[in-house]
């Protein structure tokens, strides 16, 4: 299931998208510039860096690690889990936003539970 919705602000580009567990999240950068890729958490206060990007490398935080890759002008975060809820946001070198992107994860797809009796 995948619900994406796009609006214009001040701050730059806002969209809200809704993907289920496990899917890829693919972030548009819309620069070529350098730039930068920030995860607030769902209820919580303070941001987290996820990479930075200049001239199409895309270097991760080690807390992403290899959940990060990218190509000029888009970076994907792979397997998404309910902890990654939340909204990621892309800023230039000036720190000024470029895009934000609000990210619901819901149920997982193809999950099934094994269970066997031992009647």
């Amino acid at each position: 299931m995948l619900d994406l919705s796009l609006a214009m602000s001040s701050a730059g580009r806002e969209e809200s998208s809704s993907l289920s567990y496990g899917q890829p999240l693919s972030l548009r950068l819309y620069s070529r510039a350098a730039v930068t890729v920030r995860f607030n958490p769902a209820g919580a206060g303070a941001s987290l860096p996820v990479c930075a990007v200049e001239g199409g490398t895309v270097t991760p935080d080690p807390a992403y690690g290899p959940r990060v890759s990218g190509q000029e002008q888009e970076v994907t975060l792979s397997a998404l889990t309910f902890t990654d809820q939340g909204s990621y946001t892309v800023l230039d070198s000036q720190s000024r936003t470029i895009s934000t992107v609000n990210v619901t994860v819901t149920g997982r797809t193809g999950a099934g539970l094994y269970w066997r009796s031992r009647l």
